[in-house]
């Protein structure tokens, strides 16, 4: 039941903010979804980023999902893959907005550019938006994206 909430929390969250009509939030602070699990260097890694980010930004909002210990978080793992149509989900993965990250290389690179979807998700939810944002997909492990609309 948890995992049905967060996930159609986070669909809808996603879903407001891909809309083609006109966006306005209340908070001007994106949620940050990350997906990992206990034992994947990569996931501690990434998460760790995003700790000391949330340590440093108290703005920030950090949801972080283990789908190997939870059943729960693994089931909104799959929901939410099938929301943004991922054909090759993996982990770890982290959601701001309706950009998606899948991997982590390190602060420099994928952390640096999680922290620019945010800011870019800050200055788009305090405007009117009339057109539907595109979005892409960045796979760390890979260097390439794909776009999803």
């Amino acid at each position: 039941m948890i995992a049905k909430t967060l996930a159609c929390a986070f669909v809808l969250t996603a879903g407001a903010l891909l809309a083609t009509t006109p966006v306005r939030s209340q908070s001007a602070e994106p949620v940050v979804y990350y997906f990992g699990a206990a034992g994947c260097d990569y996931c501690a890694n990434g998460l760790a980023f995003l700790t000391r980010w949330k340590a440093a930004d108290p703005r920030m909002t950090l949801r972080a999902f283990d789908i190997v210990a939870s059943p729960d978080d693994a089931t909104a793992f799959v929901v939410v893959t099938n929301a943004i149509g991922l054909a090759d989900p993996r982990i770890p993965m982290t959601v701001v907005g309706h950009h998606v990250f899948v991997g982590y290389e390190g602060e420099e690179t994928t952390g640096e550019e999680i922290c620019s979807a945010s800011i870019w998700m800050r200055r788009r939810v305090n405007q009117d938006e009339t057109r539907r944002p595109s979005g892409m997909m960045i796979d760390a492990g890979h260097a390439s994206g794909k776009r999803f609309d």
